[in-house]
């Protein structure tokens, strides 16, 4: 579930959205020209006109990267938003930013190192949709390498997964 406010045509919280200490998207939603029952077209203001516009985000993001989790894409949409707050808010919400986001969860994170005083060592690490992949390598005296490989789930600051051993070589960091 993922909580949504309204803002204002004015980039500020609409007075009708519950602020709340936990994560809100915010999209449009004061006022919103919507189509109406029997024809036509009216301005409506509500946290149901904003919904939509929250749940057509996660769709389109869904479609650019099928592989991409629920969390994966509100995290693209909360990192990626317009910081909005009202004028009696103490808190500021991520207004949704469909392009931001996109190119957010779009992007694929690399990085690799090597020890030039320790030719046989290194690792390279990517990160992407929240995934982590981590390898590390290594020769041994005996000319053989060991690759030490580990990938799951990552949040902010915080990986864990199991640590893979593969060619037998010697333990990277290990007493």
């Amino acid at each position: 579930a993922i909580r949504v406010g309204a803002t204002t045509s004015a980039e500020d919280l609409a007075y009708f959205s519950n602020e709340w200490p936990l994560p809100m998207l915010l999209a449009p939603g004061d006022p919103v020209v919507s189509a109406i029952p029997g024809g036509g077209y009216r301005a409506a203001r509500g946290t149901s006109m904003a919904a939509p516009h929250v749940a057509g985000a996660i769709a389109v993001l869904k479609s650019a990267r099928p592989d991409a989790g629920v969390t994966a894409i509100a995290e693209a949409l909360t990192l990626s938003g317009v910081p909005v707050g009202g004028s009696s808010s103490l808190r500021r919400y991520p207004r949704i930013n469909v392009d931001a986001a996109h190119e957010r969860l779009m992007q694929i994170e690399t990085g690799w190192w090597w020890n030039p005083a320790e030719p046989g060592s290194g690792y390279f690490v990517e990160a992407a949709n929240g995934q982590l992949f981590f390898s590390a390598y290594s020769y041994g005296a005996d000319g053989r390498a060991a690759w030490y490989v580990a990938s799951g789930a990552h949040l902010p600051g915080f990986f864990q997964a199991p640590l893979q051993e593969f060619g037998g070589g010697q333990a990277i960091g290990a007493t």
